[in-house]
């Protein structure tokens, strides 16, 4: 996929030996000489990634960083700024200006390469917005505001006493988080929910070595585990490279100040907990689009398409799956006599019922209104029409209390079963044929089980 990069640069100079240094990597580069270029750019076009230039003319870069983020509508986008003199100090005002990183305009071709594919990844839509979704439309998949999280546990990874030395000159820049000093040896045996990230310092080691460790590191964690950062030791850019398209989550340069790692640090859990709270978001909006919410039982989106998926795997094993829709007898009198609410509870206890009498791997879906489709695996009709009556008593012998009214309800229901054959059915021919078995039964006097089969073809 074609990745945009803006370049914003009053130097036409070095916007053009950027877009040469890029353009082997096949990038859709853009290319802007000041701020206002560089806004109508952003109207223009999209990009995935900014280069901008430590020196924007008449403004500061707190300034700049803030106002192509905003124009953009993706505060997400990540601005990685090339500064003249990127030492400590100018890195860090920077970063507090802003920007997602910090690299020497005279950075070599590969660190730069690998640090923008690093931005990239991390960048990716789901960060930016779920499946592209605007805010006001996943608006109603959102819950409450959740708590404040708990401070944090990093872990300093380090040949001590370098661990217990940068843990000491970090803990009151920190926070609340707490920072833990452990071995090379032992960072292995963490387990995903011992630490929230790792600072991992290979020291004096050989670098090979680190890169090693920090592949293990990778490899092992879960998708939504730990995040990694890479201190670089002394002339470590070919590791630091390395580190970042191993999927090192962020790399400290060597010469490091302890602001600068606190903020680092602080910035990266940052960004996995709003990670993970947009995951868990687009988890909770997908569940809440597949459930009905007065019984939590699943809908028809999800039913029928679980109901196909059934139908194959019962043909493709040989067993009979049985079909059926169930409908409550009589149930608008339960709606005009004693109300809605009254009304909902008996639909939630008929769920509560049905739910309690299948086994997991069944399916019971509210079908719509007080209609609900189930759906069961058996080895042949006798035992599904056991099944379908058992279901039916279920609901007729013991009556329905309603709380408000403090009274009791009968309630029966009317089921009509479809049985498929030895070969694949389509899941809308089974209810076609579900449906007018029960339309018999609530012709034949409710309250019973009719198989479709007895319906002349």
């Amino acid at each position: 996929m074609l990745r945009r990069i803006l370049i914003i640069d009053e130097a036409a100079t070095r916007r053009v030996g950027l877009q040469a240094r890029l353009r082997a990597a096949c990038y859709d580069l853009r290319a802007a000489c000041g701020l206002r270029e560089g806004l109508a750019q952003l109207r223009d076009h999209s990009p995935d990634l900014m280069l901008l230039s430590g020196s924007i003319p008449g403004f500061g870069g707190a300034s700049a960083c803030e106002l192509l983020r905003r124009r953009s509508g993706l505060p997400g986008l990540p601005v990685l700024t090339l500064l003249r003199s990127a030492d400590g100090p100018a890195r860090l005002t920077a970063l507090m200006a802003g920007a997602s990183d910090v690299l020497s305009a005279e950075a070599p071709s590969a660190l730069l390469m690998a640090q923008i594919r690093s931005l990239l990844r991390q960048s990716g839509p789901l960060l930016r917005d779920p499946l592209s979704l605007s805010e006001e439309m996943i608006d109603g998949f959102r819950e409450p505001s959740p708590a404040p999280l708990l401070p944090a546990q990093i872990a300093v990874v380090a040949p001590n006493p370098l661990a217990e030395r940068l843990s000491g000159r970090l803990t009151p820049l920190i926070a609340p988080h707490r920072l833990v000093p452990v071995s090379p040896a032992a960072v292995l045996e963490l387990g995903d929910a011992d630490t929230d990230a790792i600072l991992l310092c290979p020291d004096t080691a050989p670098c090979g070595q680190g890169l090693d460790l920090l592949a293990e590191l990778l490899a092992r964690r879960l998708p939504s585990g730990a995040p990694v950062i890479w201190a670089s030791p002394p002339e470590g850019e070919a590791a630091a490279a390395a580190a970042l398209d191993l999927g090192a989550d962020g790399v400290l340069p060597a010469g490091f100040t302890p602001p600068e790692a606190a903020l680092r640090l602080r910035r990266l859990l940052q960004r996995r907990q709003s990670a993970n709270a947009r995951l868990r978001l687009l988890h909770d909006g997908l569940r809440l689009a597949l459930t009905d919410p007065l019984t939590g039982l699943s809908n028809r989106r999800h039913a029928l398409p679980a109901l196909s998926r059934m139908l194959e795997e019962a043909a493709a094993s040989g067993e009979t799956c049985a079909v059926m829709l169930l409908d409550l007898d009589h149930f608008k009198a339960v709606n005009d006599t004693f109300g809605h609410a009254a009304g909902d509870d008996v639909l939630t206890e008929v769920a509560r019922r049905l739910r309690s009498d299948l086994p997991p791997g069944d399916l019971v879906a509210r079908y719509g209104g007080e209609e609900f489709l189930i759906a069961a695996r058996l080895c042949n009709g006798r035992d599904a029409l056991a099944l379908a009556d058992r279901l039916r008593r279920n609901l007729t012998l013991s009556p329905f209390l309603l709380p408000a009214e403090r009274r009791s309800l009968p309630v029966t229901a009317s089921i009509g079963l479809a049985l498929s054959g030895g070969a694949a059915c389509q899941a809308g021919e089974m209810l076609r044929r579900a449906d007018e078995a029960l339309l018999i039964a609530k012709r034949q006097g409710r309250d019973q089980v009719c198989l479709a089969r007895q319906i002349a073809a």
